[in-house]
């Protein structure tokens, strides 16, 4: 599951926004989505679903990224509560193993999503820590609703907080390696020089 936001002037990466503009910050945010689908495409035997928001975006966030995309809406109140029913929703309709991707991420691969799903068949939970010290991925076969609850989302402390709540659940996890997110002006730069892109 790729978590997004429709492309909409003004509503997204609002910090890089303030320092390159909307109509910029809206480019990145489809770029960095973009990447983060063909990755996922790149997956042999999973399906693709797009969670989105806000909820009414369906028909332009499939126009975005392909008409042949399953898209739901995000359902609940702050980011874990949307993660944990995403998870719940799939798992109910017989997916036998769930990631939820963000799309912040422009270093993510094919490669790293199949270990993450491999790593399930002997962890219980994947976590793909973020260099900001939050998650880019988190993903399991049985929904652990503790994770998503009473964690800082969006701060230094949100993986951490998480891996003691893997712990306190006795929960085996494995960790896929640390990326990079994009979320601030600083980030794209950061990113845009490692891959001799233009600013």
């Amino acid at each position: 599951m790729v978590f997004t936001r429709a492309p909409r002037q003004g509503r997204v990466k609002t910090r890089i926004a303030n320092a390159l503009g909307d109509s910029r910050a809206l480019a990145i945010h489809r770029e960095l989505t973009e990447r983060t689908m063909a990755a996922a495409r790149g997956l042999a035997d999973a399906r693709v679903v797009v969670s989105h928001t806000p909820a009414d975006a369906g028909d332009e966030v499939r126009a975005w990224l392909g008409d042949d995309l399953r898209c739901e809406p995000q359902r609940g109140g702050d980011l874990g509560e949307r993660m944990a029913a995403a998870i719940e929703a799939r798992l109910a309709a017989g997916s036998a193993r769930v990631l939820v991707v963000g799309s912040d991420a422009p270093d993510l691969t094919t490669a790293i999503l199949d270990e993450a799903f491999s790593s399930l068949d002997a962890h219980d939970v994947v976590i793909g820590p973020a260099a900001d010290g939050g998650y880019y991925l988190i993903g399991m076969k049985a929904l652990h609703p503790t994770l998503f609850r009473l964690i800082p989302w969006s701060s230094a402390e949100t993986l951490a907080r998480t891996l003691a709540a893997t712990r306190a659940a006795g929960l085996r996890v494995h960790l896929l390696e640390i990326l990079r997110d994009v979320d601030t002006v600083e980030d794209w730069r950061d990113w845009a020089r490692r891959n001799g892109r233009p600013e």
